[in-house]
Order: structure tokens, then C-alpha cells, then sequence
């Protein structure tokens, strides 16, 4: 009987911790589709809130904190062996951001503050396969608390 009860308790503790994680399959608060072309010539943007509860540390995915759900989801045709900046910043104040992306072939990239000094984070997407398809960005703060307006910007080079 205690190893039944045991087993239970290690399955919820299982399944608990995955549902901890930021999740790619659930609907991401924005999406747009772009051609390469649309990101070439215009970019993309949105705006949105860096916030979360969910540890990244925990997920093994970095240090900060994200949402379970993808700020923004985008999906992009077209695209060669471009480069895809996706930079994130806060609109005002003092937010120490973190970004956490999916590519499109499901490989996953994080980080803190792009360029040393900065509160911002950055990611460049290179090559078609990370970039022809679904890419899902979170947005969260380095440290737990309130979240901050933010802006996603979107540019191919």
C-alpha cells in the first residue's frame, strides 16, 4: 500500500512539473503570420506584458520567470538562410527582461541581456529551419514580480 501511495505521489510530482513549464501547445496571447519579405522590408511588432510566475530555472530553460503561454506566436514563409532578430525591450522604467524562443524546428533558445549593460534581451534566428514556420516567444522578468509593458520587435536581415 505505501508503494502505491508513493508511486501516486511521484506521478503528480511528475506531472505537476511539467505543467510548470512554459508550453509551446497552448494558445499564445498574439500571433501573426509574416513572409520573409514582410519582415525584410517592415518588421513586426507587438506589444505586450513581461510577466510570469512559472521559474525558468526549474524548467531548465534559463534564469527568470515566463508565462505558461507564448506571448506572441509567429509564423514565417519564405525565408532563406536570413537572419531573424527578435528583440525585446521595456517601453519605460527599469525591467530586466528575459526572452525565452521556440524555432520552428523546435529548438530552443534564451537570453538575458543581449548586449552587456542592458536590461534587454535579444535572440538571432539563423537559417530557414529555424525560422520557416511557427515561432513562439515568452517574455518574462529576470526576478519575480510585477510585470512591465513591453515591446517585441521582428526584423530579417
Amino acid at each position: 500500500m505505501k508503494r502505491l501511495f508513493y508511486s501516486i505521489v511521484l506521478v503528480l510530482t511528475s506531472a505537476t512539473s511539467t505543467m510548470a513549464c512554459p508550453d509551446y501547445t497552448a494558445a499564445a496571447d498574439q500571433t501573426a503570420t509574416y513572409s520573409a519579405d514582410d519582415l525584410y522590408v517592415y518588421g513586426g511588432g507587438f506589444g505586450t506584458i513581461a510577466s510570469g510566475d512559472f521559474d525558468l530555472a526549474a524548467c531548465g530553460q534559463g534564469q527568470g520567470f515566463a508565462n505558461r503561454q507564448p506571448d506572441v506566436r509567429f509564423n514565417v514563409t519564405g525565408a532563406g538562410n536570413n537572419h531573424t532578430i527578435i528583440w525585446a525591450g521595456p517601453n519605460s522604467g527599469n525591467c530586466n527582461l528575459v526572452m525565452l524562443v521556440r524555432s520552428a524546428n523546435g529548438s530552443w533558445f534564451y537570453n538575458d541581456d543581449y548586449q552587456q549593460g542592458s536590461n534587454s534581451p535579444a535572440i538571432v534566428l539563423s537559417g530557414a529551419a529555424h525560422i520557416n514556420g511557427t515561432v513562439n516567444v515568452w517574455v518574462g522578468r529576470r526576478y519575480s514580480g510585477h510585470g512591465c509593458n513591453t515591446s517585441i520587435s521582428l526584423s530579417m536581415q
